[in-house]
Formats: C-alpha cells, sequence, structure tokens
C-alpha cells in the first residue's frame, strides 16, 4: 500500500488495496475467478492422482526388487533435490505451451518425495514378518497384501502428503 501511495512506481504495477479488491470482486461476480480456480484445482488434483499412482508403484517396485532399486534410486536421488520449477523449461521445450506440461511438471516434481517414503517404508517392513508369513504358507500376492502393504502404509501417506505439499 505504501508503494502505491508513495513509491516511484506507477499504479499499474502496483495497485493500492482498494483497486485490489474491487478487481477481485468483480472477477470473481462476473465468474472468471471462480472458473479459473477450478481449473487449476483440476490441474493439481490430476497431477497429484498421477504423482501418486506413479510414486507408490515405483516405490514399491523399489523397495521389493534390487535391480530395481539399483537402477532407479540414483536417478531418484539424483531428481528429488532439485527443485520442480527448475524443470519447468524443459517440460515447456518437450511438451509446449498449455495443461499438460502444467500437470506433468507438477507431477514429476511430487513424485519424488512419494518415491523415497514409499521405498522406505516397503525397506523398513520387518524381515521376520515376511519370514513369519512366508512360513505360514503365504504366497507373494498375499505377502504384498497382508504383510508388505499395511507395514509400509504409513510410509506411503507421509510420502503422499509430501508429495501433496510439494505439488
Amino acid at each position: 500500500q505504501a508503494f502505491a501511495l508513495f513509491g516511484p512506481f506507477p499504479p499499474k504495477l502496483f495497485p493500492g488495496v482498494e483497486t485490489i479488491f474491487s478487481a477481485f470482486v468483480r472477477l470473481t461476480a462476473r465468474g472468471i475467478l471462480p472458473i479459473h480456480a477450478l481449473s487449476t484445482l483440476l490441474r493439481l488434483i490430476l497431477a497429484f492422482i498421477l504423482a501418486g499412482l506413479l510414486g507408490v508403484a515405483l516405490g514399491i517396485i523399489m523397495g521389493r526388487y534390487r535391480w530395481a532399486e539399483d537402477f532407479f534410486l540414483p536417478l531418484v536421488s539424483i531428481g528429488n533435490p532439485v527443485p520442480g520449477l527448475a524443470y519447468a523449461p524443459l517440460f515447456v521445450l518437450w511438451f509446449g505451451l498449455g495443461n499438460l506440461p502444467a500437470v506433468l511438471l507438477v507431477a514429476f516434481a511430487a513424485t519424488f518425495p512419494v518415491i523415497l517414503n514409499t521405498w522406505t517404508g516397503v525397506k523398513a517392513v520387518k524381515e521376520i514378518w515376511i519370514r513369519a508369513a512366508q512360513a505360514m504358507g503365504a504366497r507373494d500376492r498375499q505377502l504384498f497384501w497382508k504383510v508388505v502393504l499395511p507395514g509400509a502404509l504409513p510410509y506411503i501417506l507421509t510420502g503422499l502428503r509430501l508429495g501433496l505439499a510439494r505439488a
């Protein structure tokens, strides 16, 4: 507000609070703002669903199979600390402008914490639980649904929460 009243910049760059509020009311009354807010929310939901599905699947595969861990862990470790916005120019070059690169970029950035937490959760399942289930005759599918997934679920949910915060 101080820049709007006394600043050296034109009012187009630093409008006052009353101008911002009136524009907000006008755009909301015309229905423009709710439509764009809903569009943005739908893109975020789609990106989060994509990140969750891909991240949980890849994390489980990495946790259960050593070859997948050896292949994907270095890639995930390199990509995780880089902010998602740093990938924006690449996604615009690869996919152009519009909704597709926006959804894919958000999904890409949100996938890393989901992968890492799911992988950690699968690795954290106690070996004695797995051996006990195998001793009772559990097959791989039963072992996954009855032992591995319930044991890793707190980690998976934490990864989804962190992925949502990153999205």
